[in-house]
């Protein structure tokens, strides 16, 4: 690990790709701490330029282009915030604890009814939107860049935020309380699918495969 490393050459790979057209020409990349490791919304990529230097600065140019077009591919589909969908939520609830005068304890199950309702169906949308992005940035390093199996950026992605994850479950299991509601109620934190499941539906859909005899 590099003592002192900034965000230049992550920098540097993004402004090549917008030379390359494989991100769209207004697209900026931007350090927000508020984002816990890479993000693409409202219209940039953002990223938490801490993370990238504890945990993904020495990595390849090729894993950061896979991580940076990952981006890209979310903001080409349109991946909304669920704040719209929320608000939805909450005004329908305003509206029906006006509406029919219901008591404190029956607004709390019916605002946490609809709020879980929403949040699977943004949870499953989500879900199903990794594996979409995961094709288009392989896709796109397969061809533009030469790689022959591009899961093999994704792996080294994983590996080298291992630290991190471990880290990050180590506080998440120390919330059992938390962790028993979100059992039951279905509510989880992170939509993205298991590793292997990411690795391999690049392997069997972009990898190129080896003859055999």
């Amino acid at each position: 690990m590099n003592e002192k490393s900034d965000s230049s050459r992550l920098h540097a790979l993004f402004e090549d790709l917008k030379k390359k057209h494989l991100v769209d020409q207004n697209r900026k990349l931007v350090s927000d701490r508020f984002v816990s490791q890479f993000q693409g919304i409202f219209g940039k990529i953002r990223y938490n330029e801490q993370f990238y230097n504890s945990y993904l600065v020495d990595l390849d140019d090729n894993v950061l282009r896979f991580i940076l077009l990952h981006e890209e591919g979310h903001l080409k589909s349109g991946t909304k915030l669920p704040f719209p969908a929320f608000g939805a939520v909450v005004i329908l609830f305003l509206v029906l604890v006006y509406r029919y005068q219901i008591g404190l304890f029956m607004s709390i199950f019916y605002l946490l009814f609809l709020l879980a309702v929403v949040y699977r169906g943004l949870f499953i949308t989500l879900y199903k939107e990794e594996f979409k992005v995961d094709l288009f940035s392989a896709e796109l390093m397969k061809n533009k860049f030469d790689v022959k199996q591009p899961s093999q950026l994704l792996k080294q992605f994983f590996r080298g935020i291992d630290g991190y994850r471990n880290r990050t479950n180590s506080k998440n299991n120390s919330r059992l309380i938390l962790l028993i509601f979100m059992i039951v109620t279905g509510l989880f934190p992170d939509y993205h699918p298991a590793d292997c499941s990411r690795i391999l539906n690049i392997e069997r859909n972009i990898d190129e495969r080896a003859d055999h005899l």
